[in-house]
């Protein structure tokens, strides 16, 4: 498969497909892990939304165990109550990417 027939199946994707298969390439890179200092590095996929009065930033949580839970879209949601990252998923009970912790969204 080329670059460009890669890039027309990933962009042909359903959000939830392409959130999957990212879910099982990008927590497995480490891209700072070799700088001083660092003492954990993840990639994680993100969705960027803009509104008049701001923009918000999600962290895309991965299904958990593989899991397909029936198609929401990117609306299940939760925020850490420790850190206060926001997560979303298409699925209820998720992955973080960051750490790997279970995540519990509504």
């Amino acid at each position: 498969m080329t670059e460009s027939e890669l890039i027309s199946a990933l962009q042909e994707l359903a959000n939830e497909d392409l959130a999957r298969i990212l879910g099982k390439v990008l927590p497995q890179r480490s891209p700072f892990s070799n700088e001083p200092g660092v003492e954990h590095s993840r990639m994680f996929l993100g969705v960027y939304s803009k509104y008049p009065d701001g923009h918000l930033i999600n962290i895309v949580a991965y299904p958990k165990d593989d899991g397909y839970g029936p198609y929401w879209g990117f609306c299940q949601s939760a925020a850490s109550p420790i850190t206060g990252v926001e997560f979303v998923s298409y699925v209820k009970q998720a992955i973080s990417p960051l750490d790997g912790t279970s995540i519990h969204l509504t």
